[in-house]
């Protein structure tokens, strides 16, 4: 049984997860858009795939501690990383849904 928390496409919008431990985490498809996350404590084995924007600082943060693999899907947290664009929130990014 996995200990990791299960956020598979869990709808973070403005998540303040400063302080995280999101090691092992299971993030594929999660909404990240303006999620602060630039004091986690550790990503060590998560799986960003298919992760929503990140704010610039929030994703400069995560890529400078990204290691190691996730238990289950077996990827590695930095190339999981590759996709995911930065948002620069003082730019004022609008939705157009």
């Amino acid at each position: 049984m996995s200990t990791a928390p299960a956020l598979k496409a869990a709808k973070l919008e403005n998540a303040n997860l400063s302080g995280a431990n999101l090691r092992d985490a299971n993030l594929m498809g999660a909404v990240l858009k303006d999620a602060q996350l630039s004091n986690v404590t550790s990503i060590e084995g998560t799986d960003f795939t298919d992760v929503s924007s990140l704010i610039s600082e929030s994703a400069e943060y995560i890529g400078s501690i990204a290691r190691g693999n996730h238990p289950e899907t077996f990827r590695q947290t930095a190339l999981t990383l590759r996709n995911i664009s930065a948002s620069d929130p003082a730019a004022g990014d609008v939705d157009q849904d």
